[in-house]
């Protein structure tokens, strides 16, 4: 018999929460939290503790040139795959965070000019989803739009939030080809290109 995801059991009336701490501030924050929650047997868990990062809210977005099936990528340094001793210099999907009460296709729009030079055309709306929710509070909205990418390249970013962008568009065959060859890594850059399969009949409809 086949099964359906249809509702969930549980909600935060579910979680006794016992203490929440801020153990963290500086960037982003670390919370620790303390609690207990309903098992699927009836009883409570064990106290537990976690910790969860927060860095705010964020909206990737993936703009396409319908006229010559290009996408834009950028490159530059991050962090984490430095720490890992990984390859730190990243190909990904124009991203940023938002601010209070800011429209998420804003974000996109303001986004794109600032880190590739992007002048959006249509845009769509391809979701919103946790990137790691054992740990991260992120909850980031994904967008695809038309744009005219002929004159899209060369390096960009703010120089107030030490941005170092480098600007390439590749075609989004190659794109693709990109991901199952592990040349990009970044997890919601590949979401956002497998979003954009599904969407792009629509988007340019």
């Amino acid at each position: 018999m086949s099964k359906k995801v249809t509702s969930f059991e549980f909600s935060t009336d579910s979680v006794d929460l016992k203490d929440r701490e801020r153990v963290y501030q500086g960037y982003a924050h670390v919370d620790k939290f303390t609690f207990s929650h309903k098992r699927f047997d009836g009883t409570m868990s064990a106290t537990i503790s976690r910790e969860c990062f927060f860095s705010g809210d964020a909206v990737m977005v993936i703009p396409y040139d319908p006229r010559t099936e290009e996408v834009v990528l950028i490159e530059q340094f991050r962090v984490a795959p430095y720490a890992r001793e990984g390859k730190p210099w990243m190909f990904e999907c124009i991203a940023g965070r938002t601010e209070p009460g800011e429209d998420p296709s804003d974000v996109a729009q303001r986004e794109a000019e600032e880190e590739a030079g992007c002048k959006l055309h249509k845009v769509m709306n391809m979701g919103a989803f946790y990137i790691s929710p054992g740990i991260f509070g992120e909850y980031m909205t994904f967008f695809c739009a038309t744009a005219d990418l002929s004159n899209v390249g060369g390096i960009h970013g703010l120089d107030s939030e030490h941005e170092d962008i480098r600007v390439i568009t590749v075609p989004l065959k190659e794109a693709n080809k990109a991901v199952a060859d592990g040349r990009i890594v970044s997890a919601p850059t590949a979401l956002a290109l497998s979003l954009l399969a599904q969407h792009k009949t629509q988007l340019l409809g």
